[in-house]
């Protein structure tokens, strides 16, 4: 009984260390999807800015 019991708490160590490993990985994959989503906000802004300003009024009579 004492062997399965040592058997399993060992099991459970590796099952726990395997959980904190993948939360990691997760938290880290996370960040960087939030970093990209920020860099494509700001591009798609950049985007639209310039857009606009070509399609402004002003801009559209001197062409």
């Amino acid at each position: 009984m004492r062997q399965i019991d040592t058997m399993v708490g060992h099991k459970r160590r590796e099952w726990e260390a395997e959980v904190r490993a993948m939360k990691l990985h997760l938290q880290n994959t996370q960040e960087e999807l939030q970093s990209a989503r920020a860099l494509l906000d700001k591009k798609s802004s950049e985007v639209l800015y310039r857009l606009l300003f070509k399609l402004s009024p002003q801009n559209l009579l001197k062409d």
